[in-house]
């Protein structure tokens, strides 16, 4: 089994803004069985960051 485990993510700082699309990718690219995301998922919890999620 392949397991990809993302940490810390800040949807919504303009890091992830510019590079979201291009993780999804690379992820994508190693097709796993799972992905885990752990850390922070968001920058400061709002709904709006969360359905950017």
């Amino acid at each position: 089994m392949l397991m990809v485990q993302i940490s810390d993510l800040h949807v919504g700082s303009q890091f992830l803004d510019a590079k979201f699309h291009q993780l999804v990718d690379e992820v994508n690219k190693v097709k796993p069985d799972v992905v885990v995301v752990t850390g922070d998922l968001t920058k400061q919890g709002i709904v709006g960051e969360y359905e950017k999620s």
